[in-house]
């Protein structure tokens, strides 16, 4: 089955969504900034197929922020999910 993928992240009140990408393995390469001060919150991933009327939930996963990496470098933090 031929998937038309795309992802949303939420940190918070703040959603990103990623560009959506066709495919049974897609592979998303896009940069997002969240800024929060509570490092006790999470980040939810959900995985959705775009659809021609609905799209539909393919899985999500809540992140805690203190079980994810990150580099810190001139004042920019980037969080890598670690697979």
């Amino acid at each position: 089955q031929q998937f038309n993928t795309y992802v949303t992240l939420k940190l918070q009140n703040v959603k990103s969504t990623t560009v959506t990408v066709k495919g049974a393995n897609p592979c998303w390469e896009q940069d997002f900034l969240f800024e929060t001060n509570d490092v006790n919150t999470g980040l939810l991933v959900e995985v959705w197929s775009k659809g021609m009327l609905w799209d539909r939930a393919l899985g999500y996963h809540y992140i805690p922020l203190p079980e994810v990496s990150y580099a810190n470098e001139v004042n920019t933090i980037k969080f890598m999910i670690k697979s």
